[in-house]
């Protein structure tokens, strides 16, 4: 992988982690329970991209 794909890679992976990073810091026990929910389900989506993501980089297992 080139320099600049793997530069473009870790800002797309850096956006994702920051939007879930947002979303978990939005919670909150004061929260409704339908914002809460709202937040869960924008919460799992942002993760699942991000594991999308992950699996569509090239690499070797641990």
């Amino acid at each position: 992988m080139s320099h600049i794909e793997t530069m473009r890679l870790n800002d797309l992976i850096a956006l994702k982690l920051g939007a879930i990073k947002e979303f978990a810091r939005t919670m909150s026990v004061d929260s409704e329970l339908q914002e809460l929910e709202i937040l869960i389900a924008e919460l799992e989506e942002a993760t699942a991209e991000l594991k999308t993501t992950l699996a569509a980089i090239p690499h070797h297992p641990s």
